[in-house]
C-alpha cells in the first residue's frame, strides 16, 4: 500500500510572503534514457541494476550535504563495481541530464511578478548546482537554496531550519512546493505551508497549489 498523500492546506489570500520550490519533480526533469545509460554503464539487469541504483543514491549523499565531490563518491562506487576511470565520467556526465519545464518555469516568473519573494530549495551536489545555475535559474528565482551549500539535504529539518534563518520569515508565511511525500511532511512539522506535487501534473497543478496557499496569479 502506498503512504497517503499529504493533506494540502488552505491559507488564507495574502499570508505568503515567499515561496520555495523544490527543482527536480517539478521545475526540472531528466531527459528519457536516463535509467537506461545508467544501467547500461554497470552492465547490470533485473534485481542487480535496482541494487546499483540504490548503490548509486547512497554514493551521491555526501555530495548532496556538501561534504565532498560528486566524482568521489562516483570514484568509490565504480571501484566497488569493477569500473573503470571511463566509467566514473560517465557516472558524472549523467547529472549534466537536466529538461526544464518551461511551463513551471514561468509559473514561478508569475509569483515574482505578484510581489512574492521566488526560492529554489533542492537537494544538489556541487557539480549539478553550477549547471543549473548556467542554464538560468538565477534570472528567475531571487536565491537558490542548494543542499551542498547548507550542508545539510531535505528532509533533514537543519535544511528548512537554515532556510527560515536566512528568509527571516516565520515560517507561517512561506509556502514550500515539492514532488516527494517525505519532504513536504517535512516542512509541514516546521510550520512551513508545505504542499505536495504530483511530479506528472504539469504548471497547472502548481498553479492550483499556489491558489490553496492563498497566492493568486495573474495568468
Amino acid at each position: 500500500m502506498s503512504e497517503p498523500v499529504p493533506a494540502q492546506q488552505v491559507v488564507p489570500p495574502g499570508q505568503i510572503k515567499a515561496v520555495l520550490f523544490d527543482a527536480d519533480g517539478v521545475l526540472q526533469y531528466a531527459r528519457d534514457g536516463w535509467f537506461e545509460r545508467l544501467d547500461a554503464m554497470a552492465a547490470v539487469t533485473g534485481d542487480a541494476a535496482e541494487a546499483f541504483r540504490e548503490d548509486l543514491w547512497r554514493a551521491e549523499m555526501p555530495a548532496l550535504r556538501g561534504q565532498e565531490s560528486l566524482r568521489e563518491g562516483m570514484t568509490r562506487l565504480a571501484g566497488r563495481y569493477g569500473l573503470g576511470e571511463q566509467r566514473v565520467d560517465e557516472l558524472v556526465s549523467l547529472w549534466d541530464n537536466i529538461r526544464p519545464d518551461e511551463g513551471a518555469w514561468q509559473v514561478v516568473r508569475d509569483v515574482r511578478a505578484a510581489g512574492l519573494a521566488t526560492y529554489l530549495a533542492t537537494n544538489q551536489h556541487a557539480y549539478r548546482r553550477d549547471i543549473m545555475m548556467r542554464i538560468g535559474y538565477g534570472d528567475i528565482v531571487d536565491w537558490a537554496f542548494f543542499s551542498c551549500d547548507l550542508r545539510a539535504a531535505k528532509p533533514e529539518p537543519e535544511f528548512f531550519e537554515t532556510v527560515l534563518a536566512r528568509l527571516q520569515l516565520p515560517a507561517h508565511e512561506v509556502a514550500f512546493i515539492d514532488d516527494l511525500q517525505v519532504n513536504v511532511e517535512a516542512a509541514a512539522r516546521l510550520g512551513i505551508v508545505a504542499l505536495w506535487h504530483e511530479r506528472t501534473a504539469g504548471a497547472g497543478d502548481l498553479r492550483a497549489l499556489l491558489a490553496s496557499a492563498g497566492v493568486r496569479l495573474q495568468r
